[in-house]
């Protein structure tokens, strides 16, 4: 039996990046979106995987299709706050937005008529639930074929405080942001033919799973110290000859040049050096009001100041949520599929929270022409890829997707 393949992709601002990494797949494995079978996902994953099931027509090129989802995502997170937005916000009692501008935008993108059973790929949508009984609510286009695709995606996207509930279904990432293991267990229940064996899953985040200048270290004297040590490194590996390693080194450190340059021009916008720093004892300013320790202890004393108003880390609970939420599924499937499932989560140079910052303050450009794409770049060529972290790297993607996806 032909295997099914699944490509699952989580909510968040993460999406901006993988998005950006499935073009660099299809472009150097062409033919590996048309070869998608089932289209999973939640919140902004559940938006590209309805558009990219709209348009994964017979014929059409994937590159194409992955940059209109681009382009697609881009028009979906233009929300441009006026006043208006931020009184609302401030006020408290209704969302900062209203629907109209992502309905217009579904509806011109999907169809005003296109039912979940007229997409050209299956698809596995996953919602929230906010009345009772409450509860996640599947969608599953072999199931609930005659759902219209704009209004799935509407309740899919429903991020609490930013947007109305629909239907009273609320944002899919609060239900299973990382929607692999839903995706599978869909599938095998609808599809009693199939075993396990039978799937392929490459899932798609943002939970980590790769480094950041922010890992390697936020004060740029000390990336530059960092990266040129694990540059050199490159010498004693596989390059073939002393003039192929200076060019490679050279050419690698002035990318790396780049990058910091550009983080720091980042800093400089959001006014704080501490927003450039990952690691969680920087991002909570060292004051004993706000982050108390257990000194000799293993108690980390945090109240709830820490967790939800701290400046530069306000989501750091739903930070903790997704990530947790995404690794948790990644072992699952693991155990599940073994070799043949994959967890590709490329955050790069912004981890969870500082890419809700991005997106919050700068919009969602800031990270479409600046992070998303740098990130991809970097995991996508080799040399980066293993000097930044990236795991798996792009290297070992690409051959994960020659063995496993494309074999047969």
């Amino acid at each position: 039996m032909a295997e099914t393949r699944i490509l699952a992709m989580d909510g968040g601002p993460a999406g901006l990046v993988y998005l950006n990494v499935l073009l660099r797949i299809e472009r150097k494995r062409p033919g590996f979106l048309e070869s998608v079978d089932v289209l999973a996902g939640a919140s902004f994953g559940g938006l590209s995987a309805l558009y990219l099931a709209k348009n994964m027509v017979p014929g059409a090129d994937g590159t194409d299709v992955i940059e209109g989802c681009i382009a697609f995502m881009n028009q979906v997170l233009d929300l441009s706050p006026q006043p208006q937005n931020w009184q609302r916000l401030i006020e408290g009692k209704l969302p900062m937005y209203d629907n109209d501008s992502i309905e217009r935008v579904l509806v011109q993108a999907l169809g005003e008529d296109t039912t979940l059973g007229e997409l050209s790929r299956r698809v596995v949508i996953v919602t929230g639930g906010s009345t009772d009984p409450t509860g996640p609510t599947i969608y599953d286009s072999e199931v609930d074929s005659g759902a219209l695709a704009w209004e799935v995606g509407i309740e899919t996207a429903a991020t609490p405080i930013l947007l109305p509930l629909r239907n009273g279904r609320i944002d899919g990432g609060l239900a299973s942001n990382t929607p692999s293991i839903d995706a599978v267990s869909q599938v095998l229940s609808q599809s009693p033919e199939l075993s396990r064996r039978d799937l392929v899953l490459l899932s798609l985040g943002g939970d980590g799973g790769s480094s950041s200048l922010s890992r390697l270290s936020n004060e740029s004297n000390a990336v530059r110290t960092d990266s040129e040590s694990r540059v050199k490194q490159q010498r004693q590996e596989a390059l073939v000859t002393p003039e192929g390693a200076d060019r490679a080194v050279e050419a690698l450190l002035e990318e790396a040049r780049q990058i910091i340059a550009s983080w720091e021009e980042l800093e400089q916008q959001l006014g704080s050096p501490e927003f450039a720093d990952g690691r969680l004892g920087r991002a909570f300013l060292p004051s004993e009001e706000v982050f108390a320790t257990d000194p000799g202890g293993a108690n980390e004393e945090w109240g709830w100041k820490p967790w939800l108003l701290h400046l530069w880390n306000p989501v750091f609970l739903l930070q903790s949520f997704l990530n947790n939420q995404g690794l948790a599924a990644a072992r699952q499937a693991s155990g599940l599929l073994g070799e043949r499932a994959l967890r590709l989560g490329p955050m790069g140079l912004l981890n969870t929270n500082q890419l809700f910052l991005v997106f919050f303050f700068l919009g969602p450009n800031a990270l479409l022409n600046g992070s998303a794409s740098s990130t991809a770049d970097l995991w996508d060529d080799p040399l980066t890829s293993r000097l930044f972290g990236f795991e798996p790297s792009s290297e070992a993607t690409y051959d994960w997707v020659d063995e496993h996806w494309l074999s047969s």
